[in-house]
């Protein structure tokens, strides 16, 4: 049995359990977000192996870049969870992160539309574009928004790596699993030209320099996504086992098998 299987089989044998342990968990924020990406990454792990299929090498590459990003995002907000031992980190993505994301959305289109006034502050022209959180109780002020805008910011993939670079303990437990983020740092870097319609994708894709063995690429990238998705099957289990010592229960046979291929 292989690792990706007997994850899926722990989880999906425990299942009942798990979910009972996250409806009494002081993390609920965390675990939705830890689900929530699980069934981004796990439709995401779909499209590469069709892809992969069909070999098509710049989708490929265009698509993992999306995928690294998503667990970076998904393993940052565990790890603070783990580690600062309370909920505020999914919180801050869950609702002060959905607030940045419309606020800028508004104020781009605004100035699309040349409507955009700026003489105004971002608020005020938000305040504009979206009325209806201007007629809230509790309206949003200009302290909220350097605020939000403080919680949001974390979440910005130059502060993640930053903090895992240089935030987390050295002697951290899972020092080891940090290895396999600073690989999925390196690839993210190295591939951002294909989200970014760059020349070195090109030069990769249709001239082949560097020397590009593209059909192993196009498979590692299609297992990568799988390693993501039992990672954060993992995760979610070890995380009930902070609170509870059914969660590590569950997790036991995860352990073993690491330890017993690590000898």
């Amino acid at each position: 049995m292989t690792h990706f299987e007997l994850v899926h089989k722990v989880y999906n044998d425990n299942l009942s359990k798990i979910e009972e342990l996250i409806q009494n968990s002081k993390y609920p924020k965390t675990f939705q977000v830890l689900r929530n990406f699980y069934t981004k990454i796990h439709d995401i792990m779909k499209s590469l192996k069709e892809i992969e299929k069909i070999q098509r090498f710049y989708a490929s590459q265009a698509l993992s870049r999306i995928l690294y990003e998503h667990f970076l995002v998904a393993y940052y907000i565990w790890t603070k969870c783990r580690i600062d031992k309370d909920d505020s980190c999914g919180s801050d993505y869950i609702d002060y992160y959905l607030i940045y994301e419309i606020m800028k959305r508004e104020n781009y289109n605004a100035k699309l539309d040349k409507s955009y006034d700026n003489k105004k502050t971002p608020l005020e022209n938000f305040l504009i574009a979206a009325p209806e959180f201007n007629n809230m109780s509790d309206p949003i002020t200009e302290a909220d928004v350097l605020d939000t805008n403080k919680r949001a910011n974390k979440f910005d993939i130059r502060n993640i790596l930053k903090y895992m670079q240089d935030d987390l303990d050295p002697n951290d437990a899972f020092k080891s699993l940090h290895s396999l983020v600073h690989d999925v740092c390196r690839r993210y870097n190295t591939i951002s030209t294909y989200v970014h319609g760059g020349r070195l994708a090109e030069l990769q894709t249709f001239e082949n320099s560097p020397v590009t063995d593209k059909v192993k690429v196009l498979k590692d990238n299609s297992s990568m996504a799988n390693i993501f998705c039992y990672q954060l099957l993992s995760l979610t289990i070890l995380l009930t086992a902070t609170e509870n010592e059914d969660g590590f229960k569950i997790y036991q046979p995860i352990y073993d098998f690491m330890e017993a291929k690590h000898r």
